[in-house]
Parts: structure tokens; C-alpha cells; sequence
């Protein structure tokens, strides 16, 4: 019997409902993080079993995060939060959801798919935004806007991720047709609708930092991104140092200026200083809550993590990050790898050092398909072998 040759590309045609739940799990992840955290780490498992559950690769990355899994509920035995549970509950489903999303996304259409389905759910949560927030799209005294309790800095920076992924999908597409731009390009625009109408400063700045990172990457024909690391890692220092915190006051204006980055210049001097009272194993899970006399996050992700987890809890989380985006993406070409690595980098950097991104399962969900670019190298559809079942489409995919 003929074989039917297999083409570039189908698009999300004949994807099989393993890919669905995967999809919708990245979409929800933008608009509704306590579903996604309570129903999340289930589906991923489920998914994870439907699928090939024996060939999982033991990666550097898959060992750090169970390491900082165990370290996180290892620290329940000195935290001084009594409600330690749920902070370790938070990080066992967050890095669940992350070591299935990276089983799961093999092909070049399948986490070209997870990212569509995160972009899908990003244009949802902007248009319902709209709806429910009539007032905010033409009143000038309505400066911040959500969905429901939803905090407005959570959508922004899952907004600024988004756009991130709208370059993905626009370096990665098999053909740049007009279906292709106005697609991305609506969501482009509702993306930046987004931003304006959650109000929040972190998420223009990633904005603004992809598209600098554009310019350089076309201008200087950039192939590592270097660039962007040296910057993020001068940030941090500065913010964990505390060297540039009244100096950087020069750059806060217009409405929402408030002489202290709306309150982070006074979190983060007490998590310099209870870092430093504790440097190697932290306070435990969920402290800073307690100990910051806030009952809030202390909003950079290297204070919040050393407070809690301490400088081995830092070098873990780390650890994942450029372990899974390095070797995640070793296999694609160097220029097209700095691009997209780059556009990552930029978006996601304000949300980590300047909020509380690192808890947010769209957070991981975004890692987790940056750092999977190598399944861009492999064919649409695998070959198909006379005699032999194992397609790809159907509830293997």
C-alpha cells in the first residue's frame, strides 16, 4: 500500500487530544493560575501517561528539579510559616506541570501548538478584560483593570511572555502567509491592549526590552545572547545589592510614581538584610511572608527565593533556568537560538526581578516551551514505517 509522503507542516490539524489538554493547560495559565495550579499538575500527569511514561530522559534539568523540590520540603522542618504547606504545595505542582510540559513537547508541532494555545488564552483574557471592565477602555480615572481578584501585575507579565511567543511562532512558521500576520498581528494588538489596560510598569518595560533586543539582534547580527545576559545579571546584582536603589528613582514617573517603586524599596532592604542573617539554607518555605512584616511576596525572584530557601534553594532554581534553556535549545541554529532565547530573556526579565513570576504557572508553562526549542530541529510528522503503528497524531500527541 502507497504511504502518504509527509508534508512541512499541517498547522494544528490532526493533533491528538494529549496536545488539546497541553494547549489549553498553557492558554488558562494566562487568565486563571488557581485552576491551572489546582487541576494542572493532574492533567500534565495525565498527559505524561497517555504518552510514552518510560521513555522520560533523567536530563540535569529533570535532576534539579526534583532537587529543589525536595529542598523546598525539606525546609518545612525550620520555616517559620505556619502556613508553610501551601507554599510547598505551590512548588511541587509548578515544577510538575514544568518536567511534563518538557516530556511532552517533542515535535515542532506540538509546542508550536502549546504556544498558540498560550497566545489563545492571552487574546481571551484581554477581550474579557473588556467586557467586564467597560469603563476602563474610555475613562480616564480608571488606571488599573483585571479579572476579578486576579492581581493586574499577573496578567501584565503573562501579556509581556506572550509577546515573546508571538516572535516564536512568527520566526518558526513554515510559510508567512497573510492568514499568518494577521493572525499574530490581532494578537500583537490585543496584547498590547492588555498591558495598557492592566496598568503595569513591568510589563511595558518587557515590551520595550524584546524590541531593543530586535533591533540589536537585526543590526549587529547578533548569534548568543550575551548581550541580554550581561544586562539581567547587572540588574539583579544592582536590585540584590542595593548599590542603584535611590539612583534608579531618576527613571519612576508619571501617575504611578511613588518614590519607592510602589513599595518594593521597602521589601527589598528587609530581605537584603534576613538573606543575610541566613545566607545558606534560608528561613523555609513561604517566610518572607511572615518575616517581612508585609504579608507579602518581596518581589524580585533571587531575595524571595534566598529568604525562604536560601543560597542552595538560589543555585537551584538557577540551575533549571540555564540548564534547561541551554541545553534545550543547543541543537538550534545560533542565530535563529539568540533571537528567540533573547526574546524570552527580555520579556521575562522585569517580571522576575521586579515581581512575583517565579510562583506563576504561566511563568513555567513559558520556560518550559523556550526551553524545548530543540524540537524545532525535528520533522512535523515522523516517518511513517510499513507494518508499524506509533503515529504521532492521536492520543500519542
Amino acid at each position: 500500500m502507497r504511504q502518504k509522503q509527509a508534508v512541512p507542516d499541517a498547522g494544528l490539524r490532526g493533533l491528538g487530544p494529549r496536545t488539546w489538554l497541553m494547549a489549553g493547560l498553557a492558554g488558562l495559565s494566562t487568565f486563571d493560575p488557581t485552576l491551572v495550579m489546582a487541576a494542572g499538575p493532574f492533567v500534565a500527569l495525565l498527559v505524561y501517561l497517555f504518552g510514552r511514561p518510560l521513555s522520560l530522559k533523567v536530563t540535569a534539568t529533570v535532576l534539579l528539579s526534583f532537587a529543589l523540590a525536595c529542598w523546598v520540603i525539606a525546609s518545612n522542618m525550620w520555616t517559620v510559616n505556619p502556613l508553610s504547606t501551601l507554599s510547598t504545595l505551590t512548588w511541587a505542582s509548578l515544577l510538575i506541570m514544568f518536567v511534563f510540559m518538557l516530556d511532552f513537547i517533542q515535535t515542532r508541532r506540538q509546542l508550536r501548538a502549546v504556544a498558540i494555545g498560550y497566545l489563545a488564552g492571552a487574546f481571551t483574557a484581554v477581550v474579557r478584560i473588556m467586557f467586564e471592565n467597560p469603563d476602563a477602555i474610555f475613562s480616564e480615572t480608571v488606571e488599573r483593570s483585571s479579572l476579578g481578584d486576579l492581581n493586574e501585575n499577573y496578567l501584565g507579565y503573562a501579556f509581556a511572555a506572550g509577546f515573546a511567543l508571538i516572535v516564536l511562532l512568527l520566526a518558526t512558521a513554515p510559510k508567512r502567509t497573510i492568514r499568518t500576520y494577521v493572525a499574530l498581528g490581532t494578537t500583537t494588538v490585543a496584547i498590547l491592549i492588555g498591558v495598557e489596560l492592566t496598568g503595569t510598569r513591568g510589563a511595558y518595560l518587557g515590551l520595550a526590552c524584546v524590541l531593543l533586543w530586535l533591533l540589536a539582534w537585526k543590526m549587529f547580527r547578533l548569534r548568543s545572547v550575551r548581550l541580554v545576559v550581561i544586562v539581567f545579571v547587572t540588574v539583579a546584582a544592582l536590585i540584590v545589592t542595593g548599590i542603584a536603589d535611590q539612583a534608579s528613582l531618576a527613571f519612576e514617573s508619571g501617575d504611578r510614581a511613588t518614590g519607592d517603586w510602589s513599595g518594593r524599596l521597602k521589601l527589598w532592604p528587609i530581605a537584603r538584610e534576613l538573606w543575610a542573617d541566613n545566607p545558606v539554607v534560608g528561613y523555609g518555605a513561604g517566610s518572607f511572608r511572615v518575616l517581612g512584616g508585609y504579608e507579602i511576596s518581596a518581589h524580585n525572584f533571587l531575595l524571595e527565593t534566598g529568604v525562604n530557601l536560601g543560597g542552595i534553594g538560589v543555585l537551584l532554581l538557577l540551575g533549571i533556568y540555564w540548564s534547561s534553556l541551554r541545553s534545550g535549545s543547543r541543537d538550534v541554529e545560533p542565530r535563529q537560538r539568540a533571537l528567540l532565547i533573547g526574546s524570552f530573556l527580555a520579556a521575562s526579565a522585569p517580571a522576575y526581578l521586579t515581581g512575583v513570576w517565579e510562583l506563576a504557572p504561566a511563568a513555567w508553562i513559558v520556560l518550559a516551551i523556550f526551553a524545548r526549542l530543540n524540537a524545532l530541529t525535528t520533522p512535523a510528522f515522523p516517518e511513517v514505517i510499513p507494518g508499524k503503528r506509533g503515529s504521532m497524531s492521536g492520543i500519542a500527541s
